[in-house]
């Protein structure tokens, strides 16, 4: 499920966004 790729973009979601972005990352 987890890809180098994802981790990238979830660290700055992670960080940047809320629980409701971290949602939106997961789905993508």
């Amino acid at each position: 499920m987890f890809h180098l790729g994802d981790t990238v973009l979830f660290h700055p979601l992670l960080i940047h966004g809320s629980g409701t972005n971290r949602t939106s990352g997961f789905r993508k």
